[in-house]
């Protein structure tokens, strides 16, 4: 699941929104490795995996991107898929951005191709 929020921050209701759609379409136990982002770390999103049962959230250290396998397919994005692209505004930069990660999303295999080569993938050989 993908999605982009120009001139909005990201708070603790989005990413309760975001457990419940994942759990809407993963059935069983679920382990979220999330950075530490105070939204992440937030009581809703605590109360939320609390109540669930079957969701727990693990957190990266304070910073590691190179364990981020989130922070290698923006990389893709920023270096290959928008490389030499000046927006004129933000609502330019968000189409770019959008379209650039549903081309990536589109082809077979590329998202968990670039997640691979993720410190904390290859540390847990996902």
């Amino acid at each position: 699941m993908f999605g982009l929020r120009p001139k909005k921050s990201i708070n603790a209701e989005q990413c309760v929104r975001f457990l419940k759609q994942l759990r809407k379409n993963v059935p069983g136990n679920i382990v979220v490795i999330w950075d530490r982002f105070a939204a992440h770390r937030s009581r809703k999103v605590k109360a939320y995996t609390k109540a669930d049962g079957k969701m727990e959230c693990k957190f990266l250290p304070a910073y590691a991107p190179e364990l981020n396998p989130v922070e290698t397919v923006w990389s893709h994005c920023k270096y290959h898929q928008m490389a030499n692209f000046t927006p004129k505004d933000i609502h330019e930069l968000y189409g770019k951005a959008q379209s650039s990660m549903k081309k990536i999303k589109m082809k077979d295999g590329l998202i968990k191709q670039l997640s691979q080569n993720s410190e904390l993938v290859k540390m847990l050989r996902i």
